[in-house]
């Protein structure tokens, strides 16, 4: 995934957690688009109007798609809390000092 990502070349301490992130939101979005993809075929197939001439009005009797929704919902929740909260709170518990906060060489640094 980092390849077909094409994540440039790490620059700080932290860029590997935050591809780590970054990477782990993707195949969750993959897997998201695959099977709303599949359910919308399924849908276009299944309720056509051919095969269903007159509408029905018993409504869903099963809670699979409940179930997904908060299946997603606790998989977001985690990305967040488990990578998010810890790598924003790695980056403001301390700052770095000003010559080390950037890995621009002495040249490019402005003149004091």
């Amino acid at each position: 995934m980092r390849e077909f990502l094409q994540f440039p070349v790490e620059a700080s301490a932290h860029a590997a957690q935050i591809d780590k992130m970054t990477i782990l939101t993707h195949w969750l979005m993959a897997v998201l688009f695959v099977g709303w993809g599949a359910y919308f075929i399924f849908a276009l197939i299944r309720f056509r109007a051919g095969a269903n001439p007159k509408a029905s009005y018993e409504g869903v009797k099963s809670h699979a798609a409940s179930y997904i929704e908060w299946l997603v919902a606790g998989i977001e929740l985690v990305l967040i809390v488990a990578f998010a909260i810890p790598a924003w709170a790695s980056r403001v518990d301390a700052f770095p000092q000003e010559p080390s906060s950037t890995h621009f060489p002495k040249f490019l640094h402005p003149a004091r």
